[in-house]
């Protein structure tokens, strides 16, 4: 009997994905024991409005795409900050053009780093077939803000995440027979924030 192939439910890579980043969390702030060490007074990487631009790349229907993104962000508490962004990809043109949501998990090396859990909503602009279309997308992924120097102006981000598209999907032609479709799209990215 041949193995039946099972496509993996949106859902479940997002309560997976939920699962993580909770145990990550509850083990990084000693949520499982009780710590006899007073706790350092955390600070926040970045204060206030900072601004930024990341490179990366993503992946969808066995092809690598290249990104560029700007992005603006207001840290409105200590462990929420709320942005806009705005990224092109290529050689497939595809715009981004969207707003974001940040929540600061926990504080690492003696408080140069902080981990996150970015929820993104953006409209996507690409071309399919000599048709353009307009369609929303949901972003979820993870990263850390890392300072390299304690004083310095700016921080390293590195972040790792996967978005759907709602509606209308991205599409590949392998020939002039095939089409291979995908509303889901990894990626990975990295870049420099200033504040």
């Amino acid at each position: 009997m041949w193995p039946i192939k099972r496509k993996i439910p949106f859902i479940e890579v997002f309560l997976f994905f939920c699962f993580f980043c909770f145990a990550s969390q509850s083990f990084a702030s000693s949520y499982f024991l009780e710590s006899s060490d007073a706790a350092e007074t955390p600070t926040e990487i970045s204060q206030g409005l900072v601004f930024g631009t990341h490179v990366g790349g993503f992946y969808y229907i066995k092809g690598i795409e290249a990104m560029l993104e700007g992005t603006l962000q207001y840290r409105l508490h200590k462990n929420h900050a709320a942005g806009v962004f705005f990224s092109f990809s290529f050689p497939e043109s595809q715009i981004d053009l969207g707003a974001d949501y940040r929540l600061y998990l926990f504080s690492s090396f003696s408080n140069l780093s902080e981990d996150f859990l970015h929820l993104g909503i953006s409209g996507t602009y690409f071309e399919k077939f000599k048709k353009s279309y307009w369609v929303p997308k949901l972003s979820l992924s993870y990263g850390k803000d890392v300072k390299i120097v304690k004083k310095a102006p700016f921080a390293l981000r590195f972040s790792i995440g996967g978005s759907y598209l709602f509606g209308e999907p991205l599409a590949r032609k392998n020939n002039s027979f095939s089409v291979q479709e995908s509303h889901m799209v990894l990626y990975v990215k990295t870049g420099v924030l200033f504040f």
